[in-house]
């Protein structure tokens, strides 16, 4: 089948006009447009493995210092903690506000983020505490990443 450059122009000038939605439809109103709910905190849930009770502790008390709520805290199997990361499960949970809960707890500025948004998400992030990770006591600065916990967890 050949294509004829006349029809294809109009195919692309209808598109560019009525945008994605077949039917021609028009763009939403920005005030029905989704809008995430700036009104209450961002909520945090601390995934962890065995063992690493004291790190997620000491995680959340970090978190709820700097002014995010931590929705809770679940000990997860070790085949799902294998790595730190930041999940982003919502739409609250955007670029800004992660690079604003990296700032507030500093132990977090290199874990790599996930984006995995859910429809009703328990929490807006989801921060997966690995064997290795270590937090300090007293401070949110990350602690040199090693295969075992660092003996200052234990102070």
């Amino acid at each position: 089948q050949t294509e004829n450059p006349e029809t294809a122009d109009v195919a692309v000038d209808q598109f560019l006009e009525t945008g994605f939605e077949p039917g021609g439809s028009q763009p939403v109103p920005a005030e029905e447009q989704y809008q995430p709910d700036q009104t209450r905190p961002l909520s945090v849930a601390v995934k962890y493995p065995r063992g690493s009770e004291e790190i997620a502790r000491r995680l959340q008390a970090s978190l709820e210092a700097a002014g995010f709520k931590v929705a809770y805290r679940w000990q997860a199997p070790l085949s799902e903690c294998q790595h730190e990361q930041v999940i982003q499960n919502s739409f609250r949970a955007d670029d800004l506000k992660t690079n604003s809960l990296k700032t507030a707890v500093p132990a977090l500025a290199n874990w790599p983020v996930v984006v995995a948004l859910e429809s009703r998400p328990a929490a807006d992030f989801t921060l997966v505490v690995s064997q290795a990770s270590s937090i300090a006591l007293g401070t949110t600065v990350a602690a040199p990443a090693s295969r075992h916990l660092h003996p200052a967890l234990f102070e």
